[in-house]
């Protein structure tokens, strides 16, 4: 925990300037309005890209007109191509700590919009293939930079400075954070003062007092007027709190939420009196976590079911919510039997279900510790683009698993049972084949047709090896460009307190009141309902709040303490 407001009137990077007084504290945003493009957003990028024109013009002395119905060819054989279109070379940018005229001149026009409006510019470039040169890529990538620190020259407030040009949507709804990184503008992105920011904004969030955080439901829109020691208190505790919309933190509620429905997993699994007894407390807690897994993954797909489809963490927890919710309705089914047989059987099926799920769901810790390590991050990239590389090798396994199953069975169907006759198959593909039991009846024609599904499988096999060995020798040499892009794309995402697996309840809560008020909404309403919600979410999560807190201020004694011990030993 860390208190950014301090009594000698710094900058404080969560929520503004602090003036100081005698005995008080008056908070205040800086006004930025001064810093406000001077022309119209839609027109930024052609602004810039005229500006950059007319700096070439003033080096080659060609009549402007000329260059608007010119041909790349015509530009290229007057060196006007893609190296040198807009006269401008790398020396020029990066001289003087990178602020020279075309510089300033892009500033006076795009002031806090000038990163967002030359990225802007490149990724126009790069989709009408005007420009598709690594070096103008480059130099695109300094100007952008150059723009960014010359409006940190230009005030105090640099942190605020930065926030506005890097993460504020400016062109088409998109913020320069965030074409860098459609644009894999690794340049822009490996700059210390991008890299930092980005770090910095991971860690702390946004000012709480922005109008897009939610917390911001709470602000009052007032001057903050208090005594030294209860102000500081007051604003530490603000900003430790509404911290927790910040991506970061929210990492941590999906993992300690994750390892608590994991261990208890791992208890109902354990449960030596599982089909002779009704389930015990904890278990009801499981089941609780249960329903709210399964609503959460409907809701997911329903309300996004095209990303859903194309993420493949989608289909291990669907796949393992769907399980532990069919165990759990058929364990209270059994319970509700009178039949004895049906009873017993039911029971068995529930728990059956409950181990299958078991590894599943350890497998889905890797999910909710993504954001978290890099080696976690980096394990789930390999393995999501090694299974969307090698789904046509797994769709051509499948076809040659049906089709031989079909054959197989109808040679032996007097024998074998059609489900018997699959599982041996599957045995076989993975390379510990049941020979005896599959060729029971007509042993020579199931044979060859036996022969022909090793071969094939084989083939699959090598295939799914080639096409990862593919996957390695392309992903390894951009691991550092895809860890850049994955940490700065994890930092600026929309804070928010999200929806996790003992949530839910909350979530249909507020739902279900929303509806109830909908004929009597009003502005008022809704940020009340929004105030509920919030309440309501801190209670939920207390728990895990505190121990990260504790966790906090422990750390900090610690590092204040060996600076002290550093100090008193120097």
């Amino acid at each position: 925990m860390t208190a950014s407001s301090i009594s000698n009137g710094q900058a404080d990077e969560q929520t503004g300037l602090l003036n100081a007084s005698a005995a008080t504290y008056t908070l205040e945003v800086p006004d930025l309005d001064q810093f406000d493009p001077t022309v119209s957003l839609d027109k930024l990028t052609d602004t810039i890209e005229e500006i950059l024109m007319r700096d070439e013009l003033k080096q080659k002395k060609v009549p402007f007109e000329v260059y608007q119905h010119a041909t790349d060819r015509w530009l290229n054989r007057h060196q006007h191509g893609l190296l040198a279109r807009y006269g401008i070379v790398n020396q020029d940018i990066q001289a003087n700590g990178g602020s020279t005229a075309v510089c300033h001149e892009i500033w006076q026009v795009g002031k806090n919009a000038s990163a967002c409006g030359i990225l802007a510019l490149l990724a126009e470039q790069r989709l009408s293939d005007e420009k598709d040169d690594t070096v103008h890529k480059g130099l695109m990538q300094q100007l952008a930079l150059s723009t960014l620190r010359h409006a940190m020259d230009q005030t105090s407030a640099t942190e605020v400075v930065k926030k506005e040009m890097l993460i504020k949507p400016w062109v088409d709804g998109k913020s320069a954070l965030e074409l860098a990184i459609e644009n894999n503008c690794q340049i822009f992105l490996a700059d210390s003062e991008i890299s930092g920011f980005s770090q910095t904004l991971w860690r702390q969030g946004r000012s709480w007092r922005d109008t897009k955080h939610p917390s911001s439901v709470w602000d009052s829109h007032e001057p903050t007027n208090r005594y030294e020691t209860f102000f500081w208190l007051t604003s530490a505790l603000t900003q430790f709190f509404t911290r927790w919309a910040a991506a970061r933190y929210q990492a941590y509620i999906s993992l300690f939420t994750g390892l608590v429905y994991f261990a208890l997993q791992l208890a109902t699994a354990a449960n030596e009196d599982y089909v002779d007894t009704e389930p015990r407390g904890y278990e009801y807690v499981y089941y609780g976590f249960v329903i709210s897994d399964i609503l959460l993954e409907l809701g997911k797909l329903f309300r996004h079911p095209i990303r859903s489809v194309e993420t493949p963490s989608t289909y291990l927890s669907l796949t393992t919510s769907v399980l532990v919710f069919t165990a759990f309705v058929l364990r209270f089914v059994a319970l509700d039997s009178s039949d004895l047989e049906d009873q017993i059987r039911e029971i068995e099926a529930s728990y059956m279900l409950v181990i299958w799920a078991t590894p599943l769901m350890a497998f889905r810790l890797s999910i909710w510790a993504n954001d978290l390590w890099w080696p976690v991050t980096k394990v789930n990239y390999v393995l999501k683009r090694c299974l969307t590389n090698t789904l046509w090798v797994i769709s051509l396994s499948l076809a040659i698993l049906g089709a031989f199953w079909v054959g197989l069975y109808l040679l032996q169907r007097n024998e074998v049972q059609p489900l018997t006759m699959l599982l041996n198959l599957a045995l076989g593909e993975l390379h510990t084949p049941r020979i005896g039991d599959t060729l029971i009846y007509k042993p020579y024609p199931a044979g060859v047709l036996l022969f022909l599904f090793m071969v094939l499988t084989m083939f699959t096999g090598a295939l799914v090896i080639s096409s990862f060995l593919a996957v390695f020798i392309e992903i390894y040499p951009r691991l550092g460009e895809i860890r850049r892009i994955t940490e700065t794309q994890r930092s600026i995402r929309e804070q928010e307190f999200g929806v996790f697996i003992p949530g839910m309840g909350i979530e249909i809560l507020v739902f279900g009141i929303g509806l109830l008020l909908r004929p009597f909404q009003s502005p008022g309403a809704t940020k009340h309902l929004e105030q509920f919600r919030q309440v309501l979410w801190y209670i939920v999560y207390s728990p895990i709040i505190l121990t990260v807190g504790v966790v906090e201020i422990l750390a900090w004694g610690g590092s204040v303490l060996c600076k002290r011990c550093r100090a008193y030993r120097s």
